[in-house]
């Protein structure tokens, strides 16, 4: 029971306010901004590769106009995700990745009410990866497959995504 859509949708060029009101009420209250890291590469040579980390924004609902309307604003997947207990309904989810996450994240913060802080952590990240490869690259994108950055900026987005972890995490804060 699955149903996919890839990232071939166009990212629409405006948003009007309105509607990214809306999307962001929708994220504060059913979705996420995460950070995940990827370490398959940096595992099989850590002299040549660094971990990677991605910027990712996603939501689950059971109905799909949400997660349907994200989509065409901002692209990314959509899919119908089979109920993950026994009577439960199956879950429209969205998610995107990457700079496309970044793009999302900096139309929803000024609507943001909740998730402000984790919106404005996926942000410091992309504008880190994005100075790192224009200071070892010379290139206005991210530094290529994993490629080697200092050790220190490993340690520093290692610390953003740690703080979006905290920020995320459910329960009562000690």
């Amino acid at each position: 029971m699955s149903t996919m859509k890839g990232t071939a949708v166009p990212v629409k060029a405006e948003v009007d306010a309105y509607t990214l009101a809306y999307l962001a009420g929708a994220i504060d209250a059913d979705g996420s901004f995460t950070i995940h890291v990827n370490k398959t590469r940096h595992n099989q040579d850590p002299i040549r590769f660094s971990p990677q980390y991605h910027e990712k924004i996603s939501l689950k609902q059971v109905t799909p106009q949400v997660p349907h309307l994200l989509y065409e604003t901002f692209g990314g997947c959509l899919y119908l995700q089979g109920p993950s207990i026994t009577k439960g309904r199956p879950l429209w989810v969205w998610h995107v990745d990457c700079a496309r996450a970044a793009h999302a994240a900096r139309l929803l913060l000024p609507h943001l009410r909740i998730k402000i802080e984790q919106a404005k952590l996926l942000l410091m990240l992309r504008s880190r990866k994005n100075a790192c490869s224009d200071r070892f690259t010379g290139l206005s994108r991210p530094v290529p497959a994993g490629r080697r950055v200092p050790d220190s900026e490993i340690v520093a987005r290692e610390e953003i995504r740690a703080k979006v972890r905290a920020l995320n995490k459910v329960g009562v804060p000690a």
